[in-house]
């Protein structure tokens, strides 16, 4: 699929979400946070607790966990430990990593998949996290100012051109 297209059906799903913008906004970023710290197939009864406690987005909140799935966790979770090894002071190899991600590589589902991250040692799962924490505040933070701005924009817009038909 176009990048730009990918770009642009997401730009639209955010900002002609349900709610107001703060709401939209705390969606994107609930999700960003949970998909990046709780480990894949774990992620949607946090995320939604967490989107009914913070009055967010829910629709949003689940869409955004999804930067973890099938396809991406074999790219984001080998980073994610590889830069948490280093956060808690226990660097690891990529080498090693590779060796620890094996079985998720060739995992053909979800389930299979969450079978073998519940094998990993505690040295993969420590620096899972603290990578995971680290990956959530680089884009929970900045996913809820952008998308906070483009709802406020998009439902401005969309005011005035109301208030001009009228």
């Amino acid at each position: 699929m176009n990048i730009k297209r990918t770009i642009f059906k997401l730009y639209f799903k955010v900002v002609k979400a349900e709610g107001t913008p703060e709401s939209i906004a705390r969606g994107v970023a609930v999700g960003l946070a949970t998909g990046l710290i709780i480990p894949i197939g774990l992620q949607t009864v946090p995320a939604l607790a967490l989107a009914v406690i913070l009055k967010a987005n829910k629709v949003l909140t689940w869409m955004f966990t999804c930067v973890t799935n099938p396809a991406t966790v074999f790219f984001i979770y080998p980073i994610q430990c590889w830069i948490g090894s280093y956060l808690i002071f226990r660097p690891i190899s990529f080498a090693s990593l590779h060796g620890e991600f094996q079985g998720l590589t060739q995992a053909e589902t979800v389930a299979e998949a969450f079978a073998v991250f519940g094998t990993l040692s505690w040295s993969i799962i420590v620096p899972f996290f603290a990578g995971g924490i680290l990956f959530a505040v680089l884009t929970s933070i900045p996913g809820y100012w952008v998308s906070l701005h483009l709802a406020q924009k998009y439902q401005a817009r969309k005011k005035k051109k109301i208030d001009s038909a009228n």
